[in-house]
C-alpha cells in the first residue's frame, strides 16, 4: 500500500517525520513471560511487536525510526542486523543506565533531525490515524501534543482532561478506588524542537510526569479519540495484546 502510494506520485504526511521508540526499560513486569526476549522484539500473533510497529509507521510515510534502546539491546541489535526493514532507517540509541523515558529522549536528541518528531511508547500500539493527529498538531500551533483515547476506566492509568478546542487542561493520577470512563494518554506525542531542547535540559524521569504534568494549562494537545489501544507492559495485557493482533491478522488474511 504505501509503496503505491509512492509510485503514484501523492505524498505522505509522515514522510519527512523522524520516528522516536522509547525501549529502553528493563521489562521487570514483563519477565515472566518474555525472559530474555524485549518487548520491543515480543511475539505476538506470530511476529515479532516491531514488525506490527513498522507497518503502522511505514503506513503513514515514516522512513527513519531512532532506536532508544537499553535493557536487552544487543537482542534487538542482533535481531536488526539478520533481518533488516528495507524501507525503514533504523537508528539506535543504546544508555547505559536506564534514563526514563525522559532520558531516553533526551539521549537521543542528537540524533532527531525533524521538526516536529514523532515520539512512540515501545510497548504500547494504538490505532490512530498519524497524518490527522500531525494535522492537529500542526493547525493548533502546541509545542507538544498527545493522541489521547477514551477507556472504560481511565482511573487505572491516569486521567487526562481536555477541552472542547483539543487543549489539555490536566492531568489526574491514578486512582484504583474510582472508575470512570474517560480519556487517557495512549503513548504516542509529537514534540516540536523547542521542548525537545527542553528536556534534554531536564535530563531524567518520566515525560508524562516530570514533563507534560508540569506544563501551564492549554500549551498541550490532546487529540482525543475512541482508538483501539494495547498496553502490554504486564503479563496479563500481553496476553490481550496477543488477541489483538490475531485478529488484526486475521482481517488482513481475509482482505
Amino acid at each position: 500500500m504505501v509503496e503505491a502510494m509512492k509510485a503514484s506520485g501523492s505524498s505522505l504526511p509522515l514522510e519527512s517525520i523522524d520516528a522516536l521508540v522509547l525501549a529502553g526499560g528493563m521489562g521487570t513486569r514483563t519477565a515472566s513471560i518474555l525472559d530474555k526476549t524485549p518487548k520491543l522484539l515480543a511475539p505476538l500473533a506470530g511476529r515479532p511487536y516491531l514488525d506490527y510497529l513498522v507497518d503502522w509507521l511505514g503506513r503513514y510515510g515514516v522512513r527513519r525510526m531512532v532506536l532508544s534502546l537499553g535493557h536487552l539491546a544487543e537482542e534487538i541489535l542482533r535481531f536488526l542486523h539478520s533481518q533488516p526493514y528495507p524501507n525503514m532507517e533504523m537508528v539506535p540509541v543504546v544508555e547505559t543506565m536506564p534514563l526514563g523515558t525522559l532520558g531516553g529522549i533526551a539521549h537521543s536528541r542528537p540524533q532527531i533531525h525533524s521538526d516536529p518528531a514523532l515520539v512512540v511508547n515501545g510497548d504500547t500500539y494504538i490505532d490512530a490515524d498519524l497524518g490527522l493527529f500531525l494535522d492537529f498538531h500542526r493547525s493548533r500551533n502546541f509545542g507538544a501534543s498527545l493522541i489521547c483515547t477514551k477507556v472504560e476506566d481511565a482511573a487505572r492509568y491516569g486521567r487526562v482532561e481536555i477541552d472542547q478546542d483539543g487543549a489539555i487542561l490536566a492531568f489526574r493520577e491514578k486512582q484504583l478506588e474510582s472508575q470512570a470512563a474517560g480519556y487517557i494518554s495512549g503513548g504516542v506525542y509529537l514534540l516540536n524542537a523547542g521542548d525537545l531542547d527542553r528536556i534534554v535540559s531536564i535530563g531524567t524521569g518520566s515525560i508524562e510526569h516530570d514533563f507534560f504534568s508540569v506544563q501551564s494549562p492549554s500549551t498541550l494537545g490532546g487529540f482525543a479519540g475512541d482508538f483501539q489501544f494495547i498496553d502490554f507492559g504486564t503479563p496479563e495485557s500481553i496476553r490481550d495484546a496477543q488477541e489483538f493482533f490475531a485478529t488484526r491478522v486475521k482481517r488482513s488474511d481475509q482482505s
